[in-house]
């Protein structure tokens, strides 16, 4: 008697791992395509342009990091990280005021009322105005 036994399954056992298989295959093609559209899936506010420079990006409520460069937008609650030997100036709604943030820097920016938040987790951030305000 040979060592090897054939398997043999039912027809109903055939059925139930070719949609376990199209499960799989349907999952993990909608979970590459999720982080690609995740963006526009949610309503968010943007507070800027990248005017110079490139680095990465995570979305808000996300742990995938995105690319980003020159003219790509920015949203309230990104987090934005400037990668080694290149600044990214990201010019303000206003068009009146630019944030440099340096390489090698992260930040987040969350809305707060009328006005917004920079979270400084690594590094620095630079602040051009053309215009005043009186702080308290």
């Amino acid at each position: 008697m040979s060592a090897y036994k054939r398997l043999h399954y039912s027809l109903f056992d055939i059925l139930i791992i070719l949609s376990g298989i199209s499960c799989i295959v349907v999952g993990a093609m909608w979970f590459q395509k999720a982080g690609d559209t995740i963006s526009f899936s949610i309503e968010q506010e943007q507070f800027g342009t990248i005017s110079t420079g490139d680095g990465t990006r995570k979305l808000n409520n996300s742990l995938q990091w995105f690319q980003v460069s020159k003219s790509n937008d920015l949203f309230y609650g990104d987090v934005i990280f400037a990668n080694e030997n290149k600044d990214i100036e990201v010019e303000l709604l206003d068009k009146q005021s630019k944030l440099v943030i340096p390489e090698d820097s992260m930040i987040k920016i969350t809305k707060a009322g009328d006005d917004f938040n920079l979270d400084v987790s690594k590094g620095s951030i630079l602040i051009k105005t053309k215009k005043t305000k009186k702080f308290n």
